[in-house]
């Protein structure tokens, strides 16, 4: 803690009270691991930042008395407590061991332990002076030349002599062997010494009870008094501690904490904070803190990030609310409810009612071209200070109202004030000269937060729930959420150097720029979605306020945010345990924060004025020490175990460690790690206790490091091992006895096996014989039934001779027959199908058949036909059925997204036709071919109205069965694109005809469908609904957003789809929104129960997406995104391919897997035995 240049008001004050047993600090001190030691009336205290530890005669039967007052650490680190009436407590390796009058002290009234360079330590107690070296006690008293037996404090010089304060007879100087005796008052009575001191250059200083604060040099003659009589505020001091900078810091008993440095005093008292104004005890941390005991508690005075400017420092009040530094170089603080104060060469001044104003809440400041400053007030108008005369315009001067939160200086002159109800008031030289919104405009809905001006002049204006205004000339421009606002609550306006406009709004960080808003809110990173101010720093970064306290953007983190190069930004906060009066700055007022010129930062809060350097941040380098303070079984207690053996049957126990930074305890982070059973470490966060539960037996290191405030890692941590004991029965000695016990077992029924088989053995001989006369018999027997079974052999051979004869035939005539119906199709354009529909061009083929272009000719519009093959697999009644039913299953959906069927039928010729709506277009499938993942508002805006289209199929009882992105079309109209589901030919009815004996129509034995998208239950051939068709909407959805399906097929083929459908979870959405993702997973849960009905699946997409649930056909302007170096006739080729392929339906295939009975089945695939019939 540096002593110059900052006042002590300038340090950040902590307090502890109610923690401690009792309030009044008699003793501080902090040992080498770090701990913060207390003495008080009622134990001692041992404080890590976080956690107080009791220590008395209730819980510690060491201390015999817990009244403590002196606390020393040795050189070999074993913490001394001399207390009043218990001796003296040694506290060594977590172990409190007493020392009183029965083991060599002359008293157990404790009061100060020092220690010579020999090693010996020195005891000041009610009866002399105890030295105690190599475990042997000597006393010294009157009788060996000390003034008084009964002792107060001890100091070593750096010569070695050891000077003592006594109890009412001054001081001695022990040295070579020999007292030297000097009185501090010439010898009168009631000469005690409270604190001593050897300063670095030997002089002493003595705080006394009667005689002030004594100087005296080396032989101890008095140098200098400080005292009441010359001006020092008490002639009793209790304390005295020199810091680095060789600073005194002093604690009286009437006056509070005093430091002198460089011949100057400076002071804190309970007037700034402090909890009592007797001080008893001071102590500097490893850290720079100072720690300041009192009778009321614990104080710590630290140099924090943040300077708080207070009433202690001169404000009239806390609550400030705007800040202005003007040319000049007075600073100006406009307070919430208590007028104006103003720092002018280190002097604060307040102005009140005296000035004119009408009311004392200021809300605005400004200065103007000619160093006018103008305050704007909350119901009393405006108000202007120049040349030391104020004057106050109100409603009676012309202003539209009076209450005022911003006022800004054009560079024209002319002031432009921002009103609550009244809108603006644009006055030159006190006179209204414009007004905005006065009474009809309502462009800014009269309620006005702050005003700026950028470098082209325009004024823009930031409102109370109207947006952001432009006013350039007579030109007024409002934006709003509508043009991309993230609120209409603007409360802070910066221009950037490259003319970006920044915009702290009521929904986050938003900017403006070329014409186009953009935001960075908490769901992007940014602390927090309320920025009241933003202030630039000399690196560009950006320090914001909000109701939480400050925080900082760097400008990396921005630009990569800005750029996409990252999607998440980074934030730096500060508050009160960075140094601020009240976490809650003040916003809507103008300026709430200001950078000053010598480029440190000021925000206004509701406790103070908080001042920071932005360049001279102090960082806390000093990793943390880290210590494992004990740990807890189910039976025992272990303290500063370095190595625990833990009893068998131990179910669970807790390791408590911690580390010993003080600065912000509250941001240290733990991360540990139990070798030996942890794989990896564990991130503990703030957590101060690790927990483990039913160990084997075995040695395991726990091992436990921590980060400060600032992140710097003590990375060596500290360890302790444990010794976990197994019982009888898990011993190597008790699991080798049992091996031997279990051999001879064995080798017993071993031998008795043996035996009997022999037995058996002959047994079976005999048998033997008698049934070998019997199987020769039938042998026999045999032999003439296998003669009549070749003759029949062979006559079956015959037979199949001449059935391949008979299919070598049917396989030609099914040859001709497809080569009669391809030529037939290539002819059949220009003919009517049906006496209705003209077919104009054939515009594909597939297994099913062929789809024409055709006109409807009644109506003359446009259609697609498509014709039956009447061929190999399609040549069965159940084909022909699917194709029959693929009409009445769309026809049983009426819904605008669903491709739309015309008509179905046989013609006159024996033609087999099915007529639907003509698409123009691509497929989902082409899309995601052409562009790879697509973004998750287009990838939702897609998936809403295939939902809606299932939601009504399934209510009409129709599942689609085959959901995937061939048969999602992106139909482009006039209008836009809309989005239509398409093939119905292998859909379910969910209540079929009873009486129709096709109803349940598959191939024998088969499941239809894509694997890659197919439900588990329907892969499993188990009982499904419309759920199974939500499961592979839930894949298309997927593959929408990552470009990839969840399982795809890999080097299993399709045996390795179908195991990932049934059994493994997909891998997780990176980098889509969690809201999103959670709904994606509901989707493609393995259990129907736990997916979302086709309806519940959109609604829940909607809400993630912050979208309307889906109403409806919409067209949209989404367009496929063909890439950069595709030339036009390969799109149109590309586009035509793809409209081909969506018409056509798939002819199925069939893929056998290998049997159950076949032996060399995995059992990976043992569930999976089942004929499929998957597209081609």
């Amino acid at each position: 803690m540096a002593s110059e240049g900052r006042s002590l008001r300038d340090y950040t004050l902590d307090a502890w009270r109610d923690e401690l047993p009792q309030a009044a600090v008699l003793a501080l001190a902090q040992d080498r691991q770090g701990y913060l030691w207390i003495g008080t009336y009622e134990g001692l205290v041992r404080f890590d930042g976080v956690r107080f530890a009791t220590f008395d005669k209730r819980t510690t039967p060491a201390f015999r008395n817990h009244n403590i007052r002196c606390i020393f650490e040795d050189r070999d680190g074993t913490l001394w407590i001399g207390t009043f009436g218990g001796g003296v407590v040694r506290y060594r390796d977590g172990v409190f061991e007493a020392l009183t009058t029965e083991q060599g002290l002359a008293s157990d009234f404790v009061l100060d332990i020092a220690q010579t360079p020999d090693g010996a330590l020195w005891f000041a107690t009610s009866r002399g002076l105890t030295r105690w070296h190599q475990n042997q006690w000597q006393t010294l008293t009157i009788k060996d030349g000390l003034p008084l037996d009964s002792l107060q404090q001890l100091a070593l010089a750096p010569d070695g002599t050891l000077w003592i304060g006594t109890y009412g007879r001054g001081l001695a100087a022990f040295r070579n062997g020999v007292f030297h005796n000097h009185s501090l008052n010439g010898g009168k009575p009631n000469d005690i010494v409270f604190a001593l001191h050897v300063a670095r250059d030997g002089t002493v200083w003595a705080g006394t009870n009667q005689q002030g604060l004594l100087h005296l040099d080396a032989q101890g003659q008095i140098l200098t008094q400080y005292a009441r009589r010359t001006g020092f505020p008490d002639d009793a001091v209790h304390a005295l501690y020199e810091d680095t900078d060789g600073a005194l810091w002093v604690g009286i008993e009437n006056g509070g904490l005093g430091r002198f440095s460089q011949g100057r005093w400076d002071w804190r008292t309970p007037k700034d904070g402090l909890l009592h104004r007797f001080v008893r005890a001071i102590c500097r941390d490893h850290e720079g803190s100072c720690w300041v005991g009192t009778n009321g508690g614990l104080n710590r005075l630290r140099e924090a990030r943040i300077v708080n400017l207070s009433t202690y420092h001169g404000l009239t009040d806390a609550n400030v609310r705007v800040v202005l530094e003007d040319s000049q170089g007075r600073l100006w603080v406009g307070l919430d409810e208590a007028g104006i104060d103003c720092l002018e060469k280190g002097q604060w001044k307040h102005y009140g009612l005296e000035t004119g104003m009408k009311t004392l809440g200021v809300r605005s400041i400004t200065e103007d071209t000619q160093g006018r400053i103008w305050f704007g007030l909350n119901q009393g108008g405006v108000l202007c200070f120049t040349n030391g005369r104020w004057r106050s315009i109100t409603t009676a001067d012309g202003l539209t109202n009076d209450n005022v939160y911003a006022v800004c200086a054009a560079q024209d002159g002319t002031l432009w004030v921002g009103t609550v109800g009244g809108g603006i008031n644009v006055l030159r030289e006190g006179q209204v000269i414009r007004t905005i919104d006065a009474q009809s405009e309502n462009i800014t809905g009269g309620n006005i937060r702050v005003i700026a001006q950028l470098r082209d002049n325009a004024m823009w204006i930031g409102t109370n729930g109207r947006g952001l205004i432009r006013v350039q000339g007579e030109d007024i421009t409002r934006f709003t959420v509508k043009e991309g606002l993230p609120s209409n609550l603007v409360f802070a306006l910066h221009e950037a150097a490259d003319g970006t406009l920044w915009i702290g709004t009521g929904g986050g960080l938003a900017w403006y720029r070329e014409g186009r808003f953009g935001t960075i809110t908490h769901k992007d990173g940014l602390f927090d979605d309320t920025v009241f101010a933003i202030l630039p720093d000399a690196a560009d970064n950006f320090w914001m306020s909000c109701n939480r306290g400050i925080f900082r953007l760097d400008r990396q983190e921005r630009e990569a945010f800005l750029s996409g190069a990252q999607s998440q930004v980074n934030c730096t906060t500060f508050d009160l345990s960075d140094g601020m009066g009240a976490n809650q700055c003040n916003g809507t007022s103008q300026p709430c924060a200001l950078r000053l010129r010598d480029g440190r930062l000021a925000f206004a809060t509701i406790g103070g004025l908080a001042l920071l350097a932005p360049e001279r941040l102090p960082f806390n380098a000093q990793p943390p020490a880290v210590v494992i303070e004990s740990v807890i079984t189910e039976r025992q207690t272990f303290l500063a175990p370095t190595q625990v053996v833990i009893e068998p049957g131990t179910g669970k126990f807790e390791i408590h460690y911690t580390a010993l930074s003080f600065l912000a305890p509250q941001r240290m982070r733990f991360r540990f790690r139990l070798e030996g059973f942890d794989e990896s470490w564990v991130e503990a966060a703030t957590r101060r206790t690790a927990y483990y539960t039913n160990l084997p037996p075995g040695t395991y290191r726990f091992h436990v490091t921590a980060c400060n405030n600032d992140g710097v890692w003590n990375e060596s941590g500290t360890t302790a091992t444990l010794v976990v004991k197994p019982f009888f029965y898990q011993t190597l000695w008790a699991r080798g006895l049992g091996l031997l016990v279990l051999s001879l077992l064995v080798l017993g029924g071993f031998r008795w096996r043996n035996l009997a088989l022999q037995r058996r053995a002959a047994a079976l001989e005999r048998q033997v014989a008698v049934r070998t006369a019997q199987l020769n018999e039938k042998n026999a027997a045999l032999e003439r039934a296998l003669q009549e079974i070749q003759a029949a052999q062979q006559e079956a051979n015959r037979k199949n001779q001449e059935l391949g004869r008979k299919n070598e035939a049917l396989l030609e005539l099914h040859r001709q027959a497809n080569a009669i119906f391809t030529a037939l199709t290539d002819v059949l354009p220009g003919t009517v199908i049906a006496g209705k529909y003209r077919l104009v061009k054939k515009i594909g083929g597939g297994g099913f058949g062929v789809v024409y272009q055709a006109e409807q000719v009644a109506l003359q519009r446009p259609v697609a036909v498509k014709i039956f093959r009447p061929s190999g697999k399609n040549a069965t009644t159940a084909s022909v059925e699917r194709f029959r039913r693929e009409g009445i299953s769309a026809c049983r959906i009426n819904h605008p997204n669903a491709v739309s069927v015309i008509d179905f039928g046989v013609s006159e010729d024996g033609i087999a036709y099915l007529v639907m709506e003509l698409l123009q277009g691509v497929s989902l499938a082409t899309e995601l071919k052409l562009c790879g993942a697509l973004p998750v508002e287009r990838s939702i805006a897609i998936m809403l109205p295939v939902c809606d289209v299932l939601a009504t199929a399934h209510e009409a009882g129709v599942i689609h069965r085959d959901i995937k992105p061939d048969n999602i079309f992106l139909h482009q109209t006039p209008e836009g694109e809309v989005v239509k589901v398409v093939d119905f030919g292998i859909a379910k009815l969910l209540e079929p005809d009873a009486d129709d004996p096709l109803a349940g129509i598959t191939e024998t034995g088969g499941v239809v469908g894509t694997p890659i998208y197919m439900s588990p239950e329907r892969l499993d051939d188990r009982p499904y609904d419309g759920r199974s068709d939500v499961y592979s909407a839930g894949v298309v959805l997927y593959e929408m957003l990552t470009g990839r399906v969840p399982f795809p097929s890999t080097g299993k083929g399709t045996l390795g789809v179908i195991i990932g459908h049934l059994r493994q979870p997909p891998p997780p959405l990176e980098g889509i929104p969690a809201k999103v993702a959670d709904v994606v997973l509901q989707a493609l849960a393995k259990s129907p129960d736990e997916r979302p009905t086709a309806r519940e699946f959109g609604n829940r997409l909607a809400a993630a997406a912050g979208m309307q649930p889906y109403r409806g056909v919409t067209a949209t302007t989404g367009r496929v995104s063909f890439p950069s170096r595709t030339n036009t006739a390969e799109k149109e080729e590309m586009m035509q391919e793809a409209s081909q392929d969506t018409l056509l339906e798939r002819s199925p295939t069939q893929l056998l897997v290998r049997s159950p009975t076949d032996a060399s089945t995995s059992p990976d695939t043992q569930p999976l035995h089942k004929k499929l019939i998957l597209p081609e």
